[in-house]
């Protein structure tokens, strides 16, 4: 069964054209036969019902409410009409910004991160960006179980909003141990010494981060992900678990090639970003002609010293 019509009932404020595009459903078009999107499936049926919401909630319509939604089949079973009713209410604008509660960073420097002003359009969704922004924060700090709740109070005859703020920071949080886990050719050593979160201190949003890009950035592996469970038994402590998922890091290059002065020329190539899992880089060269031999070996360690000093040879 595929869609025939979707249909929106109480659309004032947009077109139903600028709304039905944001669904992932379509009614049957040119490319549907590619894209498949023209099939009826429930679950994405109740995505595009939270997508319409949220579009109205993040323009100011912070009354919008879903009245219903109908799915019918036709009697030959081979089309499927929805229809869906809802009011979107009148249009709001951000009123006063009140931060309270148990605050471990100066209010000063929390008002900086809230990302919207008074008489702008009310948006959901950068309430609850300037949310996560102040959490980070407080992570930055050690607190990384803060709890951050933004509570409205609406102003019917103004058409504001105004929010509160509530900061429950909780304790400060230790990190008890770093664990690895998908590196089965990876040294652990090569792992830790991208880590910029240690054990035994306070733990830290913006340097957990960080550890997580430079492992990225190393080239090893094709995924990374950090998570942070506290540990049982305990208020105050979390691991920081790091799993990667490896990726070749080696190249291997070959080619023939042909030159009036030179004749046939053949070269082969063979390097290693992550040698023996060591995080050595290790190359060798080879450049063959009727005229010359050229052969070139190269080894790199990018930690010599503990301080990220590298050293490498060149024979």
């Amino acid at each position: 069964a595929r869609i025939a019509a979707i249909n929106l009932i109480g659309a004032k404020a947009f077109s139903q054209k600028e709304l039905i595009s944001l669904f992932q459903l379509k009614k049957t078009h040119l490319t549907s036969f590619f894209k498949n999107d023209d099939k009826y499936a429930r679950e994405k049926l109740m995505g595009d019902l939270e997508t319409l919401r949220s579009f109205y909630l993040d323009r100011g319509y912070i009354n919008f409410t879903l009245n219903s939604h109908q799915v019918t089949l036709s009697q030959d079973k081979k089309s499927v009409f929805i229809d869906i009713s809802f009011t979107e209410g009148e249009k709001y604008q951000f009123g006063d910004v009140k931060i309270l509660g148990e605050l471990p960073v100066a209010e000063t420097e929390l008002r900086k991160l809230i990302l919207f002003k008074k008489d702008m359009t009310y948006s959901q969704q950068l309430v609850t960006a300037s949310s996560k922004l102040i959490k980070q924060r407080l992570g930055t700090e050690g607190y990384l179980f803060s709890e951050i709740n933004p509570i409205p109070d609406i102003d019917v005859q103004k058409k504001q909003v105004s929010l509160s703020f509530f900061v429950n920071p909780a304790k400060q949080t230790y990190v008890r141990r770093i664990n690895f886990k998908g590196n089965g050719k990876t040294d652990d050593h090569v792992l830790r010494r991208e880590m910029r979160q240690f054990e035994g201190t306070l733990a830290s949003t913006d340097k957990i981060d960080l550890s997580k890009l430079r492992l990225q950035r190393l080239g090893f592996f094709k995924e990374v992900s950090i998570e942070t469970p506290k540990v049982p038994n305990t208020t105050d402590q979390v691991d920081v678990n790091v799993t990667v998922e490896e990726q070749p890091s080696g190249t291997l290059t070959a080619s023939i090639g042909y030159s009036q002065g030179s004749g046939a020329i053949f070269s082969l190539g063979v390097s290693q970003n992550n040698f023996l899992g060591t995080g050595n880089k290790v190359g060798v060269n080879l450049n063959r002609s009727e005229t010359s031999d050229n052969y070139n070996l190269s080894f790199l360690d990018p930690y010599f010293t503990l301080d990220g000093v590298s050293r490498g040879y060149n024979l």
